[in-house]
């Protein structure tokens, strides 16, 4: 059955769901073509698992290009599974501009869409392309007549002996019980068998005066480093073993009496190999479908990898499963990220930030809020966990607010901010990033949630603070962000390095030079702020 994978971004919605309409109306009477984008999603998935298992099963992937397509990291990686599997690609123009900065995406001819989906032409044209397209997938090879050659896969049940044929998979019914032991017990015999023949030639060479050679290991471990075979235990004083009639032609094939000799040896020396054997006979009696296919399982993995055994990987620091966890962080909630923090050599504490989307900006704020619009971090960083303190800059500010060593150092400017940063091996964050480690993936109001809680910030509602001073930095606990950054709501104002301009922010706007003035955004307010103006959305320049 081909599969379309639509890939697209959330802004697009809308633009999405008609063309979705469009294509599978068009197929409505085809029921070998399925349509398959995100709203497909099931509760209770790994979202980006599945997507990932839809696009190996997807014969033709389409990327709807909006400009905010291109620059969305989830659908750059969708993209690059489907280029990387060699899927065939139809790219669909949403937007009038584009500008692609991509090599394989500029090689592949585009479909206007440009004039909407409404466009007679443009609708044709767009329904060729995916005609064309269809005729390029490879009908599937219909499997061998005999059923023991058709065993599913987990999770992926048989279809009936009445299932329509043509580029499905045809699988037959199920042989019963009986008969797939009597299958099994032939595997096995066959497994024996052949370790049985090997060791006699090669007792064979040995006891002739030939060199032993090195047995072939038909399989490698995951470092490449070849794993011993298990050695075995001569049987017991007395026991001999009759050699299997299975194997006289063999023998006969040798001729001499002093091969003979070497096989009774040798049936001794596979003993453990032959009790192995009746042991996995012994749980295939136990007729139940769950023995019967880990049998098949043992047995096909000792005729095609005998020797491939894992190799353990070596322990991680704490650190290193720190940042290994943020790289690969998948959460859909806050709490699902554990924070964690890090003392480096210069004696800051930092915290770490994991990679994840958010909704940027406010509908309920100030006009540069908005629009409401998705960002996502892709790689993580580390962000300071406290403010930076008179004591760490190296001095007291002349002006109000501040003077105490544990007090935040105020009246910087962003160029004497972003300086200390640099000297420090660092930069200050992005607006992006700033608000993100403010807000978190559930795209909270405040670092804490979407209440606002006098008791956790240092503002113009708490009369301790009012019109006073700044408070020592991390002075409200309870106030601290998802990732584990403290004051990111009131107490001072935060540089950022982002130029204050209109939403949808974008990539590339951070460029500073010295003598830039050009203004930069400010975030977390301060102490002289009510509660409105203490958002993690809120900007300020």
């Amino acid at each position: 059955m081909p599969q379309l994978f639509v890939s697209y971004a959330h802004k697009d919605e809308a633009f999405t769901k008609k063309f979705i309409e469009v294509v599978q109306n068009r197929y409505k009477n085809d029921s070998a073509v399925r349509v398959w984008y995100d709203r497909n999603l099931t509760g209770g998935v790994d979202w980006w698992k599945e997507i990932m298992r839809q696009l190996g099963k997807t014969d033709i992937f389409i990327y709807l290009m909006s400009q905010t397509a291109l620059n969305s990291e989830y659908c750059q990686a969708e993209f690059r599974e489907a280029y990387r599997l060699r899927k065939q690609i139809i790219t669909v123009q949403v937007d009038a501009n584009l500008d692609i900065d991509n090599d394989q995406l500029s090689a592949i001819q585009y479909v206007d869409l440009t004039h909407g989906l409404d466009h007679a032409d443009s609708r044709q044209e767009l329904l060729r392309a995916i005609d064309d397209q269809l005729k390029r997938v490879p009908p599937m090879r219909l499997l061998p007549p005999r059923s023991w050659k058709q065993t599913p896969q987990p999770n992926q049940p048989n279809k009936s002996a009445n299932a329509p044929t043509g580029t499905e998979r045809v699988l037959r019914k199920p042989m019963d019980i009986d008969t797939r032991l009597a299958y099994i017990q032939t595997i096995i015999g066959a497994v024996a068998l052949i370790v049985s023949i090997i060791a006699l030639v090669f007792a064979y060479i040995e006891i002739s005066g030939s060199p032993t050679p090195t047995p072939p290991i038909i399989g490698e471990s995951f470092s490449a480093v070849p794993t011993p075979l298990p050695t075995t235990q001569p049987p017991p004083d007395g026991v001999l073993t009759p050699s299997p009639t299975a194997t006289l032609s063999v023998f006969e094939q040798v001729q001499t009496a002093e091969a003979i000799q070497t096989q009774q040896m040798q049936i001794q020396q596979t003993l453990n190999a032959q009790e192995t054997a009746t042991e996995l006979t012994r749980l295939n009696n136990e007729k139940t479908l769950q023995a019967i296919g880990a049998t098949e399982t043992v047995a096909f993995a000792t005729l095609l990898a005998l020797s491939a055994t894992p190799t353990p990987t070596a322990t991680l620091t704490a650190l290193e499963q720190a940042i290994e966890r943020a790289r690969t962080f998948t959460g859909m909630r806050n709490v699902d990220w554990q924070p964690f923090s890090h003392v480096f050599p210069d004696g800051v504490e930092m915290v770490l930030v994991p990679v994840g989307c958010f909704q940027m900006g406010s509908n309920f704020g100030n006009i540069d809020e908005r629009p409401v619009h998705e960002q996502c971090i892709t790689e993580p960083f580390w962000l300071d966990k406290y403010e930076v303190t008179n004591a760490l800059y190296g001095s007291a500010s002349g002006c109000d607010y501040s003077s105490e060593a544990d007090q935040p150092r105020n009246c910087v400017n962003w160029l004497d901010a972003q300086a200390f940063c640099e000297a420090h091996g660092g930069t200050l964050p992005s607006e992006k990033q700033w608000e993100y480690a403010a807000r978190g993936v559930e795209s909270w109001a405040y670092p804490w949630g979407n209440e606002y809680d006098v008791e956790r910030v240092i503002g113009a509602d708490d009369p301790t603070y009012m019109y006073s001073s700044t408070a020592p930095v991390g002075s409200r606990p309870d106030g601290v962000s998802w990732v584990g950054a403290m004051d990111m709501s009131g107490n001072l104002w935060e540089w950022t390095h982002t130029r204050h301009d209109p939403y949808p922010y974008e990539e590339g706007d951070n460029y500073f030079y010295s003598g830039d003035i050009s203004n930069r955004v400010l975030r977390g307010g301060s102490l002289i702020l009510p509660a409105f103006k203490l958002r993690s959305a809120n900007r300020g320049d």
